[in-house]
């Protein structure tokens, strides 16, 4: 498995989305992992992958903080069924195909402001190669709860 970018690892002899030994080209890691967020509840965070064919994510690499957000604190994330592997590099480890699900309980009332950063890291399969980790951050103010129904 080579690794491109990753500090004090192999780099693979080509750039994202340029062709490897000849093989097909590399999806850019946002078209590769497409994440959505929403927010069904005050409470509660749900982060969702949508992941290409050839490629998969890493569970134990997926790590979640809050930023700026006051006394609000995420709680442990409840992750989705994975499926277990043996990676040359890790060893026995948890990756997700086709797509990853992810549950973080909001604990308290983030501060105006609040940013939740996610980093996750994923793989092209075929060509074994993986991507850098990756660091997104969702304003939760673009992530405003569900409304209940109306009761008739």
């Amino acid at each position: 498995m080579m690794l491109l970018g990753s500090a004090g690892l192999p780099v693979a002899a080509a750039t994202l989305g340029g062709d490897i030994a000849g093989g097909d080209a590399l999806l850019p890691a946002h078209e590769a992992f497409v994440l959505a967020a929403r927010r069904p509840r005050a409470a509660m965070l749900v982060l969702r992958w949508r992941i290409a064919d050839g490629y998969y994510l890493y569970r134990a690499r997926m790590h979640f903080s809050l930023h700026h957000a006051g006394r609000a604190h995420l709680g442990k994330p409840r992750f989705g069924p994975a499926q277990m592997e043996d990676d040359p590099i890790l060893g026995r480890t948890a990756i997700y195909r086709d797509q990853a699900r992810v549950r973080l309980a909001l604990h308290g009332t983030p501060a105006p402001g609040a940013t939740l950063r996610v980093r996750y890291q994923g793989c092209n399969a075929p060509q074994g190669v993986c991507y850098p980790p990756i660091e997104r951050d969702i304003a939760l103010a673009t992530l405003e709860p569900a409304r209940p129904e109306p009761t008739q």
